[in-house]
């Protein structure tokens, strides 16, 4: 989940990471991540660790009783954004007994609080960190505490038309650059529903601080995919158009409104996972690899790996020296869309 502010300016990001049992969440501010929340399984309690492993914060489902719990999808959540109130809370009497300076008392609905002097000025989450966790508790509540009122209900339609692709990209080093999200506003919520795979797509691509850089556009697909990249101002950059084969996944790329022909990006015989990129004389160019991200994920997720060699001998292959200009490699991102929405994206 990404967070932005009255300007549109983005101001943190909350990611969920996948693990078969825990519950684990990334907290970014801007691109600078400051937290991670690493549940137990079926875990109510959600604590913000910095790289210390301190508790910073936590988010708190707090039970509602069991008629609420059980027949509506009614939630109530608490939100620390403060170690020490953590503490102070969950565990007082440990707490105050860990403390050594003075501790002043008050009363208050019933309750005793005992607040130390210590915690008065203990430092606590920034504005945007705590924006940040806020979007992070909305991700817990819709992950983990909203879908028991989908089944059976009129909502299971509703919950399959929200689904769109969204991507992250990665540099050579692992370090984050970018992001890729389909565009759910293009195209209206019955076609999507409906037309499924084969929708109208509008994919926008843009850095770690929101900033568009490039639109993929796709029209309703009837047998064959025709994906345009353009960038940010509209200009068409090359379209990657896929192309009928027995056995084999096969694209055309060109460059321009003109379509001059830059390769084709073919795949091994019946097995899709690898598609090599290769020029009119047949020189090696670059090369898109589906890579294997763990049984579990491949089984029960739809979460794919994509590797991109715009550099072929990365990959130990031999290829052409001559390197890819941006707008090749525009084109050759847009190639690696293609084929994981035609071969590799399950049907809602």
């Amino acid at each position: 989940m990404r967070i932005f502010d009255h300007n549109n300016t983005l101001i943190g990001e909350s990611f969920q990471e996948w693990h078969p049992w825990r519950r684990r969440y990334n907290l970014f501010r801007q691109k600078d991540q400051f937290a991670r929340i690493d549940a137990q399984f079926l875990s109510w309690e959600f604590d913000l660790k910095d790289d210390d492993g301190s508790t910073i914060g936590a988010v708190s489902r707090n039970f509602m009783g069991f008629g609420r719990e059980l027949f509506t999808d009614m939630g109530h959540y608490a939100l620390y954004m403060n170690g020490s109130d953590v503490e102070r809370l969950r565990d007082p009497f440990s707490f105050e007994q860990s403390q050594n300076e003075q501790i002043k008392t008050f009363s208050g609905d019933n309750q005793i609080y005992h607040i130390p002097e210590a915690t008065k000025n203990a430092s606590s989450l920034s504005l945007d960190e705590r924006a940040v966790m806020l979007g992070c508790a909305m991700s817990i509540d819709f992950d983990y505490f909203s879908r028991h009122s989908h089944h059976g209900s009129g909502s299971d339609m509703m919950q399959g038309i929200d689904q769109a692709n969204q991507y992250e990209l990665f540099d050579e080093n692992k370090e984050k650059i970018g992001n890729m999200f389909e565009n759910k506003e293009a195209v209206s919520s019955i076609v999507r529903h409906t037309a499924d795979l084969h929708r109208p797509l509008e994919i926008q691509v843009t850095d770690n601080y929101n900033n568009l850089l490039l639109k993929m556009t796709r029209p309703f697909k009837k047998l064959h995919t025709h994906l345009t990249v353009s960038d940010a101002s509209g200009n068409v950059i090359g379209k990657a158009s896929q192309k009928f084969h027995v056995f084999k996944g096969s694209y055309e790329l060109t460059l321009g409104e003109s379509e001059t022909l830059m390769g084709t990006a073919k795949s091994y015989p019946i097995i899709k996972h690898r598609f090599k990129v290769t020029d009119q004389n047949d020189n090696l160019r670059a090369e898109i690899d589906r890579r294997l991200d763990g049984l579990a994920k491949e089984l029960f997720t739809d979460t794919k790996m994509y590797a991109i060699y715009m550099d072929p001998s990365a990959g130990g292959s031999e290829c052409s020296p001559e390197p890819l200009t941006l707008d090749e490699k525009a084109v050759l991102l847009a190639c690696a869309v293609a084929i994981d929405y035609d071969h590799f994206s399950k049907d809602d």
